[in-house]
């Protein structure tokens, strides 16, 4: 980690320069983009962030009230994170309580099939990112143990 503001939030939670975040909220960082550890920390103002942190050898937690430099713009996936995987889908990682995402009855380790009518396989994550930010997303999800996509609106 780099430098951190002995009065920001993380520095407040006792985050040093050279510690490694190990998770945030559960989920691991191993071989997580930045953007993606990063998307994991922006949430609603007054919830907290929990991180796992290893700091010479020792492996800690500690929680992180998230303020409102934390919050995730305001766009009708803010909420949720997602990951790009390998046979083209995004598979969501996480949902925050109450974002427009989970009103919409987007969970965890739904796969993202489309973005307002386009194939995720053919989206890189720019173009991903730039479809989220419409006022309304469509997207077609496959979730767990079903055969067929279903299609959600998710409106900020």
């Amino acid at each position: 980690m780099g430098a951190v503001e002995a009065a920001s939030p993380a520095g407040r939670a006792r985050i040093r320069h050279g510690v490694e975040i190990v998770s945030i909220d559960g989920i691991s960082l191993a071989g997580v983009p930045l953007t993606v550890a990063d998307a994991l920390l922006n949430g609603t103002a007054g919830t907290v962030a929990v991180i796992e942190i290893r700091s010479s050898g020792r492996t800690y937690t500690v929680s992180l009230p998230r303020a409102t430099e934390f919050d995730a713009p305001r766009r009708p996936l803010a909420g949720a994170v997602l990951e790009k995987l390998d046979g083209g889908t995004f598979q969501v990682l996480r949902v925050s309580d109450g974002s427009a995402p989970d009103r919409a009855g987007l969970v965890p380790r739904d796969e993202i099939v489309t973005l307002n009518g386009i194939s995720a396989e053919s989206l890189t994550p720019e173009e991903a990112w730039e479809q989220m930010r419409e006022p309304t997303v469509a997207v077609s999800i496959l979730r767990r143990g079903r055969a067929k996509p279903e299609l959600l609106t998710i409106t900020n």
